[in-house]
């Protein structure tokens, strides 16, 4: 199961989400500018899928939201500024604004409470 996974990310997944992500950089300007990206409209339920529900984890929130399987997941979560936890139907998303704060912070990692105040002004 972990080799099957593995692969569909490795194969499937992340190249997909390559152009998409990219699009959003630019369209965000480095995520900077994304408050129209939860206003955007996805597949609420239609003959061609099932929906999903996915918890977003967000700074200030972890909103439910749902949407269907007619195209991939993955590239719906992307074009709201959101990474899937699963390669196929994920139960969890995580901000990109999110992952870049926490990647700065192990970047910024020290001993003491001096890398969360370094990261949070950085930031």
């Amino acid at each position: 199961k972990i080799e099957r996974q593995w692969s569909k990310w490795s194969q499937d997944i992340i190249p997909a989400l390559l152009q998409p992500y990219m699009m959003l950089m630019e369209e965000t300007q480095s995520l900077r500018n994304t408050s129209h990206l939860q206003n955007s409209q996805l597949c609420k339920g239609c003959k061609n899928g099932r929906l999903i529900y996915i918890s977003c984890v967000f700074f200030n929130k972890i909103d439910k939201l749902a949407i269907c399987t007619c195209s991939d997941p993955a590239l719906q979560l992307m074009s709201r500024g959101l990474f899937p936890c699963a390669p196929s139907f994920p139960t969890l998303a995580v901000d990109l604004q999110m992952l870049d704060f926490v990647q700065e912070l192990f970047v910024n990692a020290a001993p003491n409470l001096t890398a969360w105040c370094n990261t949070l002004e950085g930031f």
